[in-house]
């Protein structure tokens, strides 16, 4: 377990767009373009599609802050944008998290 653990934090420190997918890149294209505008989108997809990764990707160039779960956001870095993942897409789940994050200062949530 912990060479898997190993690994998953070396892809963490060199995630960038280089290794992007065309289809993630695709996605994050189209996510950088909708945050211009909108103050939330929904990156919902099947499991190892990459919606983890493009976080990654957006956190190491510093236009977002990476969340892994809702317990783990806290006040913003430079960003706006926060990115919280592994939430539950029920109604309840998805407006408490943004009640969270605009509480904490952010202006934009994906």
């Amino acid at each position: 377990m912990n060479r898997f653990v190993d690994i998953l934090n070396r892809i963490l420190q060199n995630a960038s767009t280089d290794w992007l997918t065309p289809s993630q890149r695709t996605a994050y294209e189209l996510l950088r373009e909708r945050l211009e505008f909108l103050d939330e989108v929904n990156l919902w997809g099947a499991h190892g599609v990459g919606k983890t990764f493009l976080g990654w990707v957006l956190h190491m160039e510093r236009l977002a802050t990476y969340a892994p779960r809702l317990e783990d956001v806290k006040s913003p870095n430079p960003s706006s944008v926060v990115i919280v993942d592994n939430l539950n897409w029920q109604r309840l789940a998805v407006r408490e998290t943004l009640h969270r994050c605009r509480d904490y200062g952010y202006a934009k949530s994906c």
